[in-house]
């Protein structure tokens, strides 16, 4: 079982993983990766402890083993169908290629509430015009998890992820101000 923190490193681990395969290594040590994440040797070693298997000691971790592994930990490649929220055709065409490239299946450009269909995840951009209905509409359509990335934040039964783009660049803009002031 892993915990809330190692899941939410596990994207990343996964992105350097690919990179690393894409330059043709194959061994890394909890060391490397470690500068790579940006955490401690012990960390990376305690966040993949689950994957024992593709590490030797001494030796380093097998990247095409560990990077299938969390792949499958991911869910990469199976196939959740994904539903957007809003925006015009250039977002919608940029979001599809990235969800399709982490093997989700892209289900439909949703402008009304009318056009909303079953999908494993929605994701609400800023500009959509949501109803009272329709997060209750996206529970009853059985979606399973949502990201909503407009100002308003939104609550449901099911997984909800308030991050608005607009607010992380303005925390992104807030710490390169803190840090010009020190």
């Amino acid at each position: 079982m892993f915990s809330n923190s190692t899941i939410e490193r596990l994207p990343r681990y996964y992105r350097i993983l690919r990179d690393l395969l894409q330059n043709g290594i194959f061994r890394v040590s909890s060391s490397d990766l470690s500068k790579k994440i940006g955490v401690s040797p012990s960390l990376v070693r305690n966040d993949l402890k689950e994957y024992q298997g593709s590490s030797i000691r001494g030796y380093g971790y097998n990247v095409k083993d560990l990077y299938k592994d969390i792949s499958l930990r991911l869910g990469v490649g199976d196939g959740f169908r994904v539903i957007i929220l809003g925006g015009n055709e250039s977002v919608y065409s940029s979001l599809s290629e990235l969800l399709g490239g982490r093997g989700l299946i892209s289900e439909g450009h949703i402008l009304s509430d009318a056009e909303i269909v079953v999908s494993d995840i929605a994701l609400i951009l800023d500009g959509y015009d949501m109803t009272d209905s329709t997060v209750e509409l996206l529970e009853k359509m059985k979606c399973r998890c949502i990201w909503n990335m407009s100002f308003e934040d939104i609550s449901a039964t099911i997984p909800v992820y308030n991050l608005p783009i607009g607010d992380i660049i303005m925390m992104m803009c807030a710490e390169i101000r803190n840090k010009n002031e020190v």
